[in-house]
């Protein structure tokens, strides 16, 4: 016998004496047979698939959702019995909501991780017994576990008739029918052979000739027809004032949205009427002071939209103002603040606390800054957060030659390549010198000299016959209104 095979030898025969003279009660101790009071009391060993003593755990997988906060999936024991693997799960951001125990619809949550729910509550089409686990967002059921009933319904006997290939499969297939479910079947196919074309498109033409049939075997399919049948609320596309749908409930400003199957509006976008707004869990956290639990509460009283709009102004005044206000705050973040302030009214149709304007209305610019607009040339626009008039369609007061003289001083002369310069000397010109000027430059800026073969040699303003041209052609109008800087 070789020495690697009585090395076995030796190690089976230890396994056997070990197997013989040991043998471990239901309570996980061994027990090693030697009997009376000289018997040897011993915990099992990791490994022995029993969990023991201190182990934690003793082979075998479990979900890492279980373990805390992290996402949906399979970990299994460490090796020492003295946990799981963690390095298999894959932990949740900080801000993810999902995983904390708690439904938050105000987060678009419909459920939490370890819910179920049985699967004929969410589809009457699917088998009862069985049940959807929810998914790793949060924000719907996984119906990976749901079985259909058969070909119970008209829609699934059309879908089993379509899928066979013999006269036997597609008879088997309506056999299985409910009553109602064979007798819709029946009324649609008769409706397509007493209507359509031999080889035509059963779907299709059903639709078109005898609608009413084909509804009542496809009813999912009359959400999105464009009309409001019996049994709906609403035509899939449509949106509904938040504040109009449930004016008890909900603020207005943000809109609800019809659901996929067109027998409500969805609401994950409305904002409870008494959530805080971006601003109020702003004023809410300064009352905090450095208390991190009353801050947190302030922030559990508010909803996503509002927490993300929070987190970029607080954001530009730690970057840009240290956290120091001595009006850096308005200086470098006035439009973050805006945002903030204003985000739950601006387009609810009334001027609230914060706002100069409504979404949509305009101003005449004259009105919006008599000093520095021409009346009667412009609208100034409500900007996106209501608090302050778009002026870009505003003219000023400068002639096309007051403009040119702000490209002089400030620009550093007509051929700067400072085009940001020149777009705000341009912004300062009447409704007739803006443009003026703007022909003016890009004729010369466009303009060549060429010789004899047509090369061109000096272009733009390095060319005095370009410039000339533009002079000649164009012309830069004067003009000396006392209210242009120029």
């Amino acid at each position: 016998m070789t020495r690697k095979a009585i090395g076995v030898f030796i190690a089976l025969l230890l396994t056997i004496t070990f197997a013989v003279s040991c043998k471990k009660d239901s309570s996980g101790v061994i027990d090693t047979g030697s009997g009376g009071d000289s018997d040897v009391v011993a915990t099992g060993s990791c490994g022995d698939g029993v969990k023991n003593g201190s182990e934690v755990c003793d082979g075998g997988s479990i979900g890492c959702e279980t373990l805390g906060r992290y996402h949906i999936g399979l970990t299994s024991c460490l090796a020492d019995c003295s946990g799981y693997d963690l390095s298999r799960c894959v932990e949740r951001d900080p801000g993810d909501r999902c995983g904390n125990g708690v439904v938050e619809k105000e987060y678009y949550e419909v459920c939490e991780i370890g819910d179920t729910k049985a699967c004929n509550e969410i589809n009457p089409n699917y088998a009862a017994g069985t049940y959807a686990t929810c998914a790793d967002n949060c924000r719907q059921f996984d119906i990976a576990p749901c079985t259909a009933v058969g070909n119970d319904t008209c829609a699934q006997i059309f879908d089993c008739v379509t899928a066979c290939g013999d006269e036997s499969c597609k008879e088997g297939c309506v056999a299985e029918g409910s009553a109602t479910g064979k007798e819709r079947y029946e009324a649609l196919m008769n409706c397509f052979d007493q209507n359509c074309a031999s080889g035509a498109d059963i779907k299709e033409c059903t639709e078109e000739v005898c609608p009413t049939d084909y509804y009542n075997c496809f009813p999912i399919e009359k959400c999105g027809n464009g009309t409001v049948d019996e049994g709906e609320v609403c035509e899939k596309g449509q949106t509904k004032d938040c504040g109009e749908l449930d004016p008890e409930k909900y603020r207005s400003g943000k809109e609800a949205i019809c659901n996929s199957v067109c027998t409500a509006y969805d609401t994950y976008m409305c904002i409870p009427k008494d959530a805080l707004t971006c601003y109020e869990v702003y004023l809410c956290i300064q009352e905090c002071g450095t208390d991190t639990a009353c801050q947190d509460a302030c922030k559990a009283k508010s909803y996503a939209d509002a927490t993300t709009r929070l987190n970029t102004m607080t954001t530009c005044y730690e970057e840009q103002c240290n956290n120091t206000d001595n009006g850096c705050y308005d200086e470098k973040c006035q439009f973050q603040t805006d945002a903030c302030k204003t985000h739950a009214t601006c387009g609810d149709g009334v001027i609230d606390q914060y706002e100069i304007c409504e979404k949509g209305d305009k101003k005449d610019c004259g009105l919006v800054d008599p000093n520095k607009y021409e009346a009667g040339t412009a609208d100034a626009i409500c900007n996106v957060n209501c608090t302050r008039w778009s002026t870009i369609w505003c003219y000023g007061f400068c002639s096309c030659q007051e403009v040119y003289n702000c490209v002089e001083q400030e620009c550093g002369g007509q051929a700067t390549t400072n085009y940001d310069c020149v777009d705000t000397c341009m912004s300062l010109g009447s409704s007739e010198g803006k443009p003026n000027y703007k022909a003016w430059r890009q004729f010369i800026t466009s303009c060549c000299e060429t010789d004899q073969q047509g090369n061109p040699t000096k272009c733009g303003f390095e060319s005095q016959a370009c410039i000339d041209k533009a002079n000649q052609d164009i012309g830069c109008a004067t003009g000396d209104n006392p209210k242009c800087p120029y």
